[in-house]
């Protein structure tokens, strides 16, 4: 069984047998903007939870927490606290250790420790294996095969704790005893109607209120159904991420319905699943106590949002496989990925370009993909029905399969996403991504222009 135990300063001991499914829940509140925490201070109170991961955003809330003493002793009496530092590829790589050095010190001098993850929408590799360096042990933010979205392409990674290679944030660590970052997600995403109905289908509360017309109980029910089934559907370790930034939650009125939702989760009365709940340090901490390497893990899901789509996925430090209805639908091959190009390169957005969600505009590491059939809804690449690959077997063996029936045929189905997408993108999928852009402003918006220099 799970067992906690308190050591000081809020942390937790972890040990954890692994045969089995380790279940946690974590919950993280984004302070990117430098406003409203008199009512983020009344509103934890009323909570009274003290195992928030607070991500405080190193452009627009970093003198406002940071250099507020009594700001800062409030969030680490609720939690601990660790920086965003955005879009880190847009920096040469002598800024980006400068900005992460001068983070660290500040950490330290301010908040009186030093953290141990960063957090950022599109994780950076060579960020990553530099905080590494420092003792860092994990970075956190990714979302799983984002396309074109707040100026952000990363498809090909995987939204469970992983191991990260140091070429490529996005490729498993494949060694016995792995010494990098943990990456751990953003909000956790429905496993297949993120991908064919809306990318905003995850545990981020606004997102559902949105996607429900603000209807509180159907969108209550989906909360709760997603995170208990990510619970249940996934293992052997099973990571429901609830994030969401305060700014928002303010300002669409939805302080109240959270405080209600998360109150559920807390006492452990809402959902079946039986899980422990968790700050990403603690997570993290017995995370790489509980599996020095990569695990393999695998999913079953059908989604609480259309009861009649179902999902399978299989993820190891060689491949990521998804089949729907017997056909493979996504496969990620991990064994022939490049090095992560921002490693050496400066990545370039125009944030003053008239459409943020451009594909030819963001910060884009996608892997390379050989079946992209999985996607099509609203903010999500246009999926490739004619990829699809039909196999009955066991996701474990299909690379193997896969590649024999290719050879015998003697074609390729392999595409690169972000090349063959935003030439073979349809009229419907411009559509879907303009659509897109209204339904899910509030998130764009959160992310604008982030020029990273120090």
């Amino acid at each position: 069984m799970l067992t906690v135990n308190a050591c000081g300063m809020g942390l937790m001991t972890v040990s954890y047998s692994t045969t089995g499914n380790a279940k946690v829940v974590s919950i993280s509140i984004i302070i990117e903007s430098p406003e409203y925490f008199d009512q983020l201070y009344s509103w934890l109170q009323n909570v009274g939870y003290t195992h928030f991961t607070f991500v405080i955003d190193c452009y627009y809330a970093y003198d406002y927490i940071l250099h507020n003493a009594t700001r800062v002793n409030i969030l680490k009496s609720y939690g601990e606290l660790i920086p965003r530092l955005p879009y880190m590829q847009q920096n040469t790589t002598a800024q980006r250790e400068a900005w992460i050095n001068s983070v660290t010190s500040d950490w330290k001098t301010y908040v009186g420790y030093v953290p141990k993850g960063i957090m950022d929408f599109v994780p950076d590799t060579f960020s990553a294996n530099y905080a590494a360096s420092l003792g860092y042990t994990y970075i956190q933010g990714y979302c799983q095969d984002q396309w074109a979205v707040d100026a952000i392409s990363e498809i090909g990674g995987w939204q469970e704790p992983y191991y990260a290679s140091s070429s490529n944030i996005l490729v498993p660590d494949n060694s016995s005893q792995s010494t990098g970052l943990v990456v751990l997600p953003h909000a956790t995403a429905d496993w297949i109607d993120s991908y064919t109905v809306w990318q905003g289908l995850q545990l981020h509360p606004m997102n559902v209120m949105q996607q429900y017309d603000n209807n509180t109980a159907k969108a209550e029910a989906y909360f709760y159904a997603l995170t208990n089934d990510t619970l249940l559907d996934c293992a052997p370790v099973s990571l429901a991420n609830i994030q969401f930034e305060w700014n928002y939650c303010v300002n669409y009125n939805d302080t109240t319905i959270v405080a209600n939702w998360l109150t559920g989760l807390i006492d452990h009365t809402a959902i079946s699943a039986q899980y422990q709940l968790m700050d990403y340090t603690d997570f993290v901490t017995w995370f790489r106590s509980a599996y020095p390497a990569n695990p393999t893990y695998r999913v079953d899901f059908t989604s609480p949002y259309n009861s009649s789509d179902s999902i399978e996925w299989y993820w190891s430090t060689q491949y990521r496989v998804a089949r729907v209805n017997g056909n493979v639908v996504s496969f990620v091959d991990y064994t022939i990925q490049a090095p992560d190009k921002y490693l050496t390169q400066v990545g370039y957005v125009n944030w003053a370009g008239p459409m943020q969600s451009d594909p030819d505009n963001c910060i884009d590491d996608s892997l390379f993909v050989t079946i992209a059939a999985l996607g099509g809804g609203v903010m999500r690449y246009p999926a490739i029905k004619s990829q699809e690959f039909a196999y009955s077997g066991d996701l474990a063996d299909f690379a193997s399969t896969y590649y024999s029936a290719r050879t015998n045929a003697q074609t390729t189905n392999s595409i690169n996403i972000p090349a063959i997408a935003a030439l073979t993108i349809t009229a419907v999928a411009i559509a879907s991504l303009v659509v897109g852009l209204a339904r899910g402003r509030r998130r764009i918006k959160k992310r604008e222009k982030r020029n990273s220099t120090l």
